[in-house]
């Protein structure tokens, strides 16, 4: 600890000991303060409330709440514009599947038991 260190803690033991009642009648004051300041403390759990508004981010996160209704849970959907079989896309499902697992952002994906790929005409 410097020289300027154990001075400044010299002068607060001093003051402390010198002083008590004005130390506790100071730590008082601050204890009811404090009291009434946490009675106005609002804690948001809404992560929206949390985001700043007027961010790209956060109209993109809004639009993507309202289209899916969570953000707990994304959905991927493999579609082929050019057409062709679309049981092709088993294999690299699977593998961007365990990419995504990789990344450790993504705790499960499922599939369906049973179920088939399909085509749209």
């Amino acid at each position: 600890m410097d020289w300027t260190q154990e001075k400044i803690f010299r002068w607060i033991t001093k003051f402390s000991y010198r002083r008590s009642r004005y130390v506790i009648l100071g730590t008082v004051i601050l204890g009811v303060l404090s009291s009434f300041l946490v009675t106005r403390l609002q804690l948001q759990s809404d992560v929206l409330n949390l985001l700043p508004s007027n961010a790209p981010a956060t109209a993109a996160f809004v639009k993507f709440l309202k289209d899916f209704g969570t953000a707990d849970s994304l959905f991927i959907v493999l579609e082929r514009k050019s057409g062709g079989e679309v049981e092709s896309f088993g294999p690299f499902a699977e593998i961007l599947a365990e990419r995504l697992k990789k990344t450790g952002n993504i705790g499960t994906t499922i599939r369906p038991q049973g179920a088939s790929l399909s085509h749209r005409g």
